[in-house]
């Protein structure tokens, strides 16, 4: 690429990053080494923008491969959230300082020849469809003039991938065959990710039409995707099947529509109902006078079962601030019971017992000044809730091995249940009589 080559893209990163992104940075293709080289980078921040030119020159990827080669080889722009940024810029979805990325393709007279990516910091919202517009006006190449009265080129394939609703076909054996755009941002993996993998792989469970040759007719039914990101997609599938000119079962294609909103609220109602019904319960049997210990675990049940936890725990906390004495345990080994863990000084469990809501731990390796306990570290959790009972009397604990597993869940219940554990608590005295 010759100086004044880098010039323009220098010019382009540096327009993108003042009027869209916090940052840019520029790849293109290079032939000889099959893979993507970085040739222009910016940043508002200068340390940031210095932290950035160390990969300039380094290649950054096979062309075909992940986010930038579905932008190149597709020829369409993408808009990616959190990890997929990450993953798009090569950086650790831990560093997380990238919170978004849009990711166009850079053509020169008509051709393809790398990727502009723009880059959201991780204290902004994630990128619009608006700007996304807006980096692909900044990218775009006008090639050769063509007469006023031409009419642009509308192919088939342009048409499917830029369709609203996802399009996913499968072979006879149900292996992807094609996935457009729409499918890989509700599903969080690239398309060359997911081509030749089993439409197993990325959904709950697939259409009987995937694998059942005898059925017909169209299916639909509601499915939910765990994206890598941790994040839980609902989608509405509608699958049919393909046949060849003699009529012969070939494959299938389902469209997928996003239903999340609607989903989660109807689980959360259900999920509302089941939790007051068991804080309910919880009260009946205090009020009965049924001993803490049977409480806990019963707290401990309810709080895994509702939250879909893998892991939960009530516990007391030392009068000196300094341990956790664990008393009911789900998904944990039971040998805990009774054994006392020291709380990190810069813990979420610390801050539980100084705050009257919540602790919502959404993601660890994103908040790395976090401390967690041995245990809960070697079993790879990355989120967690943490609600200290009233008077720093204990703890009520759910932790997952998903990042933000518990983001955005209504957690009242959570308060009601240690206000009921601590009235009858408070009401055994003195404390080593309690667990008697």
């Amino acid at each position: 690429m010759g100086e004044t080559d880098l010039a323009s893209v220098q010019r382009t990163a540096r327009a993108v990053t003042n009027l869209v992104g916090d940052g840019c940075l520029v790849r293109v293709l290079d032939e000889q080494r099959g893979a993507l080289r970085t040739v222009a980078v910016d940043h508002r921040d200068r340390s940031r923008r210095d932290e950035m030119r160390l990969l300039l020159d380094h290649p950054a990827g096979a062309t075909s491969a992940g986010w930038a080669g579905q932008a190149i080889d597709k020829n369409v722009s993408l808009r990616l959230e959190r990890q997929a940024a990450a993953e798009a810029v090569a950086a650790s979805p831990a560093d997380g300082t990238i919170h978004g990325a849009v990711l166009a393709p850079l053509r020169d007279d008509g051709q393809t020849i790398g990727v502009v990516v723009a880059l959201r910091d991780s204290d902004r919202s994630p990128y619009s469809l608006r700007e996304q517009q807006i980096v692909e006006g900044l990218v775009r190449d006008e090639g050769p003039l063509a007469p006023e009265s031409a009419a642009p080129a509308l192919s088939a394939d342009r048409v499917l991938e830029h369709a609203p609703a996802g399009i996913w076909v499968t072979g006879l054996d149900g292996r992807t065959l094609y996935v457009n755009e729409a499918v890989t941002s509700l599903v969080g993996v690239p398309a060359s990710e997911m081509v030749g993998e089993p439409m197993a792989r990325f959904i709950d469970e697939p259409p009987r039409m995937v694998s059942a040759r005898l059925v017909q007719e169209c299916e639909r039914f509601d499915h939910r995707i765990a994206r890598p990101d941790g994040m839980e997609m609902w989608v509405s599938v509608a699958t049919t099947p393909v046949t060849d000119a003699h009529g012969r079962r070939r494959g299938t294609v389902s469209t997928l529509n996003e239903i999340s909103t609607r989903k989660q609220a109807d689980v959360e109602l259900r999920l509302r109902a089941a939790a007051n019904e068991a804080v309910a319960e919880l009260a009946e049997w205090a009020l009965d006078g049924e001993p803490v210990e049977m409480l806990v675990h019963s707290v401990a049940a309810t709080t895994a079962d509702i939250l879909g936890a893998e892991f939960a725990s009530v516990g007391e906390v030392t009068p000196d601030g300094e341990e956790f004495v664990t008393r009911a345990v789900v998904g944990w080994d039971p040998r805990m019971l009774g054994q006392p863990y020291p709380l990190p000084e810069r813990g979420p469990g610390r801050l539980a017992l100084e705050d009257t809501e919540p602790i919502v731990v959404a993601d660890y390796h994103a908040v790395p000044a976090l401390e967690q306990g041995a245990i809960p570290l070697s079993m790879n959790v990355r989120s967690a809730v943490f609600l200290g009972i009233r008077g720093g009397l204990g703890l009520i604990c759910a932790h997952s091995p998903r990042p933000r597993a518990f983001a955005g869940r209504d957690l009242a219940f959570l308060s009601s249940m240690a206000n009921v554990l601590a009235a009858r608590w408070e009401s055994d005295v003195p404390m080593e009589t309690v667990w008697s």
